[in-house]
């Protein structure tokens, strides 16, 4: 990780302005996320979580984002739009020792603030519905044509991928897979689709099953549960158990092949499809010579090179309750960093609560408080780990991920106790907690 001793810390920096009181928006899909002062904050809701657009559109706004200068004037106002996307904008930042906040669902982020750069590039942000969240793109280009070239580009890879990984889309590459099965001979898929699949077959292996991309029966029965707010069927969940097993999904590594061994097997790509596709458009965008990115996936954020002038992206880490200031920070680039937990999704029934992860080797939804962080180098694994460490809970978890070269910080809440387990390379990453942070429900 580069560092400069000469980088004023952001712990140091005061906040020039209050942040302003705001009532927070809510909707039963997704709660639209702000960014105020020099730093900014969003509910941890998981990688598994899945917003969309209709919460964006019943909320009636979108994000908020004020960009301030040391005497506390705001220099600009980018107020919320009405329905999803937030407002498009380009605009040259003044030379401030800090820059506007970047937000992600699960995590907060701001530039790591340095001295100001001769340079003056042009910085462009947009937000578009995918995979049913909300994918928040910033760059910094040498002009604003550059910039939105590559960030349509972005969009259209996402979107491409959307229309492959689906399991909401009845016509996806990966429903007509499913609704082939079972295949008497290896299927051809896309190159895209069968990446997915490989990287989700691998983390299933590793982890033992802790991870399962064949869950898909198990996940529309508790999607259906928390709809109607009762529990699944017994019968029928003992039967969607039947059908979940990832080593029904043969690869054929050689010919970039698959073949789902059984009938009934229904793959769902939640737990992967988004820090996949946030990982694909980061490339595009350096294809296309944007390299300074971040890729916000609603709950994962893959981050490319640095902001002009700056040494990473600060990333605050979301507690377990709502309240909850971050309870760590960490600096990243050219990285990838998921979040998964039950912050957002869950189901209580008399007095139990059950998250929207599910144990795929009980079918159940876990009931024990708990949340994953990983840092890893590609955005998928990063998705795939964080739900699996859930599963496995902190020493099996910890042990995953450094068999990837990931690194993790997994928090459990043992009734008002927080008890948080971290890798023996998180450490690498953490900076001190700025001075000054938004705090509550905002």
């Amino acid at each position: 990780m580069p560092t400069n001793e000469n980088v004023r810390s952001l712990a140091s920096m005061p906040c020039p302005f209050e942040p302003p009181t705001r009532p927070p928006v809510r909707t039963t899909h997704c709660r639209v996320r702000y960014t105020i002062g020099n730093g900014c904050w969003s509910p941890m809701t998981g990688s598994c979580h899945r917003a969309d657009d209709r919460g964006m559109r019943r909320s009636g706004m979108g994000m908020k984002i004020v960009s301030a200068r040391r005497d506390g004037r705001p220099d600009a106002v980018l107020d919320g739009c009405r329905g999803p996307l937030a407002p498009n904008s380009a605009r040259r930042p003044r030379r401030a020792a800090w820059k506007a906040a970047l937000c992600l669902a699960g995590a907060m982020a701001v530039p790591a603030p340095a001295r100001p750069s001769r340079a003056e590039p042009v910085r462009v942000e947009r937000s578009e519905p995918h995979m049913g969240t909300l994918f928040r793109i910033v760059v910094h280009a040498d002009s604003e044509r550059d910039a939105e070239r590559a960030v349509a580009a972005a969009f259209a890879r996402i979107a491409d991928l959307d229309e492959r990984l689906s399991d909401y889309r009845a016509d996806s590459e990966l429903m007509r897979l499913c609704d082939a099965a079972p295949h008497a001979e290896p299927v051809e898929v896309s190159r895209d689709l069968w990446e997915v699949l490989d990287q989700a077959g691998t983390v299933s292996v590793a982890s033992e099953g802790a991870f399962d991309p064949t869950v898909g029966q198990l996940t529309k029965l508790w999607r259906r549960a928390r709809r109607q707010h009762a529990l699944p069927d017994s019968r029928l969940l003992a039967d969607a158990l039947r059908h979940v097993d990832y080593r029904q999904v043969e690869r054929d590594a050689v010919n970039h092949r698959i073949r789902l061994a059984r009938p009934g097997v229904r793959l769902d790509l939640g737990g992967i499809a988004k820090g996949f596709a946030a990982e694909r458009a980061c490339a595009a965008l350096k294809e296309r010579g944007v390299p300074r990115a971040s890729i916000d996936a609603g709950g994962g954020l893959t981050v490319g090179d640095p902001p002009p002038g700056e040494t990473g992206w600060t990333i605050g880490i979301a507690g377990m309750r709502r309240e909850d200031r971050p309870v760590r920070f960490v600096r990243i680039a050219n990285r990838s960093i998921a979040t998964s937990g039950d912050l957002s999704q869950f189901l209580d029934i008399d007095g139990v609560r059950y998250s929207h992860i599910l144990d795929p080797r009980t079918g159940i939804g876990l009931t024990r408080r708990i949340s994953a962080t990983v840092i890893a180098r590609d955005g998928g694994l990063a998705d795939a780990l964080a739900t699996a460490l859930c599963v496995l809970g902190p020493e099996k978890g910890v042990a995953l991920a450094r068999r990837f070269d990931a690194d993790c910080l997994i928090l459990r809440l043992d009734g008002e106790s927080l008890r948080p387990t971290a890798s023996p390379g998180f450490s690498k990453w953490e900076i001190e907690a700025p001075a000054r942070w938004p705090t509550g429900d905002r």
